[in-house]
């Protein structure tokens, strides 16, 4: 039986991946959020039931992050291109987090008995995992095979696979994703204080288990998340070694002429998966600072307290409790101090919700408060 060698990853790069964040920029590898959404692009219909394998085990896993199937503009997007399934030829897909979106391209003649674990492989890849030849692993980049019957990857034993084979990944390789996108400990509720030059303050309290890396971000458009963290679309007020305790961080770059800011703080682990603050406030020059607090960990079905404790001249209050099946009762608009500083409302089902408060001056200057509310079940 003719056996041919094949490389599963069509290039080895040598990788600085999995180093340790630097205090001033964490090394941004892996995907943020909770789901990186792909497309199947036509053309690989060979391949269909072996891209559905690898992101099944990988989803098996439960890193945190989901790999979803969608019809339009996905983060990872398979194609395929013609040529020979030889060294060099197999699949390519770059290391980690892209904000364009990384795109895996395999060999359309790559034959059937290795398309399952080339594209687990080149999924590892784009989910931020480098190439390891140095022993028998799903992320090693060179595998052999008959092309028929068996496929094992490079430094595996050919007369005896070893039986992860059967689950693509094998549990060194499930292990470092593990710790990649293990989330760290979040930062406390931030507040917001303006000092006598009108400069903005962000406080906030760090875990006793710090992370390498914490940073606090802003952004004008709108209040930033962890993909922005990851896509650099954000500016950074402030970017250091963690050190637990209480922090405070003045933004000595906004524009009091008219300037607006809205404001997150993020511990970062050495890969770059991040956790937020459970809150995010916005402001703007000379306007008032937005706050409310939960009078209780809220339960479906009863009804929770929330009160204002925005500062400066109020005229307009509106809430919003993210809880679209509530019907009217989600969003509450009114003048009525009585009614805005008071609020109170029954969540439909236990989740996280996220509350935003939206607090208006007379001159028109908003700023809002966002913060995740999670709600229980009776008991």
């Amino acid at each position: 039986m003719l056996r041919t060698c094949i490389v599963i990853a069509g290039v080895v790069v040598a990788t600085a991946a999995l180093q340790q964040a630097t205090a001033a920029s964490p090394s941004v590898v892996v995907w943020p959020g909770t789901v990186i959404t792909y497309r199947d692009l036509p053309g690989g219909s060979g391949f269909r039931r072996s891209i559905a394998a690898g992101v099944a085990a990988w989803n098996r896993l439960n890193l945190g992050v989901q790999l979803e199937p969608v019809h339009g503009a996905a983060d990872v997007t398979f194609s395929f291109t013609r040529g020979r399934c030889l060294r060099g030829k197999g699949g390519f897909a770059p290391a980690g987090f892209r904000a364009a979106g990384s795109r895996i391209v395999l060999s359309r003649s790559c034959p059937a008995v290795v398309r399952k674990l080339l594209v687990a492989h080149e999924l590892g890849r784009a989910l931020g995992l480098p190439v390891d030849d140095g022993r028998c692993s799903l992320m090693n980049s060179r595998a052999v095979s008959d092309g028929l019957t068996y496929v094992v990857p490079w430094k595996c034993s050919r007369r005896h696979p070893p039986a992860w084979i059967r689950s693509l990944i094998d549990p060194a390789t499930a292990q470092t994703a593990r710790l990649m996108y293990t989330p760290p400990l979040p930062p406390g509720a931030i507040t917001l204080s303006v000092d006598a030059q009108g400069v903005p303050e962000i406080s906030w309290v760090e875990p006793a288990q710090t992370t390498p890396a914490t940073m606090v971000l802003a952004r004008a458009a709108s209040c930033p998340t962890d993909r922005d963290l990851a896509a650099r679309t954000a500016a950074a007020v402030l970017a250091e070694a963690a050190a637990p305790g209480s922090r405070v961080v003045a933004d000595p770059g906004f524009s009091q002429a008219g300037g607006s800011q809205c404001y997150r703080a993020f511990e970062v682990n050495p890969f770059g998966r991040a956790a937020a603050s459970p809150d995010a406030i916005s402001y703007v020059s000379g306007g008032p600072i937005a706050g409310f607090t939960v009078s209780a960990r809220p339960v479906a079905g009863t009804s929770a307290g929330f009160s204002d404790t925005s500062q400066g001249g109020v005229s307009q209050w509106d809430w919003n409790f993210g809880d679209p099946a509530s019907g009217a009762a989600n969003v509450v608009e009114t003048s009525d101090p009585a009614v805005g500083r008071m609020q109170s409302h029954g969540f439909a089902a236990p989740g996280t919700y996220e509350v935003t408060l939206t607090v208006t001056d007379p001159a028109g200057r908003a700023s809002s408060m966002i913060e995740e509310v999670v709600v229980g079940g009776a008991s």
